[in-house]
């Protein structure tokens, strides 16, 4: 504990309440409660500490030119009226996190937070040297600073080589000189064009770079992993990027801030709601939905924590041309780098989405299919996303919805007594075998659910078996598969009024499906089909549970279905498409 009394000197025994002068496995706490007279200041030499606590009025630490500090572990500021000063020439370097609820004055000295290092100020930070305030980054993961104000600072990102990255500025003031390596240059960036839906060389090696713009960055393996630097003003306020909706809607954005970015807390906007981020080790995109937008839909997706790491460039789709607003509060505390592994599954938050991988999700071949509380049969803002495809070389699968190519499909609720249908399309199959895993079942209680593949006839329950293997070529009919949901009232009783035994009948395209719950009746019956005159169009005797589906000769026209099963009879008109 600092307690000052004999002078302002951080390397005076007596002023400290041990008469020890604190090491690197000292926990340094300096408070207006115990100190006496002065304010500790390191005037020259190296200092150091295990975690510095300062905390109380007027506390004041300052760092003369020719003194460092480094603190290995948390370093915390709280109080009124209290200040950091770095001195030219000073280095505070912390390895741990920062804490600040106070103003922090960098004159000229040095902060550096190491990689995976956290510094978090809620006032305004003043720098006006770019070399002063520095964020690093490394192969293991970036620092975080997150304050007000518009401090002059330079942020590191590393970037591995062989392989396309999304990035994005982190400060004003950058150029494609800061991504161009110099002589021989083995690196190359690129912009994407929303009108022509496709990227583009920027050759020009000095163009000015907007921090929220998205660019997609190369760098040759004869060059190696790099470390980029930004130096100029950060912003602890939103940044506006402006989106174009001339084609498809696709815009590359960015984060722009010098800290990690929460995408569930991002309002939608005038996007779709869903960012997508391109994952090199999976060789596709991942994908999370917003949870804040139209409709108060749970925020779902393969992105891990929703994280979007510092300097990531993301995909949203514009719904509409206009400015996008990237909020600061939406800034949080991680020293993720460049997202590197989707999110596995699993996931206890209740949502009411069930998760459908191929091949454990590469290639971005993964799929929600849900049915939300305040889901619709429409496209949900945010609870839908469209499907961006990986490339043409490998597997894509996705869920259809009227017309549109979803990887997460959010639809109205199930209430008891009926069911729903959801295609999945397969498309870019290359003849292999390929294994279908479900996931997340219990987000869906009650609700039978059953994969039909059209190719085969095979109906698969998926409680009881939850992974499906089958073979796909390139000349397969994408339509594959479809997802049968059916929803049984829990009692067997509903409006005081005895239901059909458990007993559904639906339809799709051309096709009658009969489903028969399993603790409902296991015997034979019989299946009639009628015209709306009353003509008999098929009969046929069906036996045992589960689901059963009948093609009819009739097309754009309702039909009257009748089971008869252990003298029960359910009827119910259905429409054929």
């Amino acid at each position: 504990t600092w307690v000052g009394s004999t002078s302002t000197d951080w390397f005076t025994r007596w002023n400290w309440g041990s008469h020890r002068v604190p090491t690197k496995n000292s926990a340094v706490y300096i408070s207006a409660d115990y100190k006496d007279t002065y304010n500790p200041v390191i005037n020259s030499g190296s200092a150091e500490a295990k975690e510095v606590k300062m905390d109380g009025s007027n506390i004041k630490l300052d760092v003369q030119s020719s003194g460092d500090l480094t603190v290995y572990k948390v370093w915390s500021f709280f109080g009124k009226n209290g200040k950091l000063t770095l001195k030219t020439g000073s280095d505070l370097t912390v390895s741990g996190s920062v804490n600040v609820e106070n103003t922090t004055d960098i004159d000229g000295g040095a902060d550096t937070i190491r990689s995976g290092g956290i510094f978090t100020c809620d006032n305004t930070v003043f720098n006006t040297d770019n070399t002063s305030l520095v964020v690093e980054s490394g192969s293991s993961g970036s620092g975080t600073l997150i304050c007000g104000g518009k401090p002059n600072a330079t942020i590191q990102r590393y970037v591995a080589d062989n392989a396309w990255h999304l990035v994005t500025p982190v400060t004003d003031g950058v150029s494609t000189k800061n991504y161009y390596l110099g002589a021989p240059n083995r690196s190359w960036l690129s912009a994407f064009n929303e009108s022509a839906d496709d990227y583009y060389y920027i050759i020009n090696a000095d163009s000015s770079l907007s921090r929220g713009t998205g660019f997609s960055y190369w760098i040759g393996s004869d060059q190696g992993a790099q470390t980029i630097e930004y130096t100029g003003q950060i912003t602890g306020a939103d940044v506006a990027v402006t989106l174009t909706k001339d084609d498809q809607g696709w815009n590359l954005i960015g984060n722009p801030f010098p800290s990690a970015l929460d995408w569930s807390s991002v309002y939608a906007g005038n996007t779709t709601g869903t960012a997508y981020i391109w994952d090199n080790s999976q060789d596709g995109y991942l994908y999370s939905t917003t949870g804040n937008g139209e409709t108060p839909n749970p925020n779902i997706g393969t992105i891990p924590n929703d994280i979007i790491p510092m300097g990531q460039g993301f995909f949203v789709q514009a719904g509409s041309a206009g400015s996008f607003t990237i909020p600061a509060a939406a800034r949080v505390l991680s020293s993720e780098s460049f997202i590197k592994k989707s999110a596995g599954a699993g996931n206890n938050k209740p949502n009411q989405f069930i998760r459908i991988d191929i091949d454990g999700g590469y290639y971005g071949n993964t799929v929600f299919v849900g049915f939300p509380k305040y889901g619709t049969d429409g496209f949900d803002i945010p609870g839908d996303a469209t499907k961006l495809f990986s490339s043409g070389t490998h597997i894509q699968f996705y869920a259809v919805s009227h017309g549109d190519k979803l990887c997460i499909d959010a639809n109205a609720p199930i209430s008891d007594d009926t069911s729903s249908v959801v295609p999945l399309d397969v498309v870019q199959a290359t003849g292999k075998s390929y294994t279908m895993k479900f996931s997340d079942l219990q987000q869906l209680p009650n609700v039978d659910i059953t994969l039909e593949d059209l190719k085969t006839g095979v109906k698969q329950d998926i409680r009881k078996n939850p992974v499906y293997t089958f073979t796909a070529f390139q000349t397969d009919n994408p339509k594959r598969f479809l997802l049968h949901f059916s929803r049984e009232s829990a009692t067997g009783v509903k409006n005081n009024t005895i239901t059909s035994s458990g007993i559904q009948i639906y339809s799709y395209g051309r096709k009658i499906y009969i489903r028969t719950a399993e603790k409902s009746t296991h015997g034979e019956g019989v299946v009639y089909v009628y015209d709306l005159m009353g003509r008999k169009l098929l009969e046929k005797r069906i036996s045992g549970s589960g689901l059963v589906d009948l093609n009819i000769n009739i097309k754009d026209n309702y039909v009257v279905v009748r089971v008869i099963k252990q003298n029960r009879v359910t009827t119910k008109k259905v429409f054929i498409e």
